[in-house]
């Protein structure tokens, strides 16, 4: 699991050239934001999270999109952006069930 969620940020840190301490800070957040998300998950709040255990990681579908978010604006946008277009997978995750049912 701990080399699922470096991965990412060490592969996105390497490809645009980042400083030792971008590399770190973006190695912290997405630690971070997995031990959040795992909290959610496991803990539950409100409509959001399984209540199961389901370690949350990064996601390799991303690296493109974070590669180009870095190459214009840099670490900024990179950060910009996830905030930004997570809210959108929160309310697309809630189809996701309805799809599923739809299909059968």
């Amino acid at each position: 699991m701990f080399v699922g969620v470096i991965s990412v940020p060490l592969l996105v840190a390497k490809e645009l050239k980042l400083p030792p301490s971008d590399t770190a800070y973006l190695i912290s957040m997405g630690l971070f934001a997995s031990g959040l998300g795992t909290l959610v998950q496991v803990r539950g709040f409100g409509w959001f999270g399984s209540r199961l255990l389901a370690v949350q990681g990064t996601s390799f579908a991303f690296l493109t999109p974070l590669i180009q978010a870095g190459r214009e604006g840099g670490v900024a946008l990179m950060i910009g952006m996830s905030i930004v277009c997570a809210p959108n997978e929160l309310i697309l995750a809630q189809f996701l069930v309805r799809l599923g049912y739809s299909l059968r």
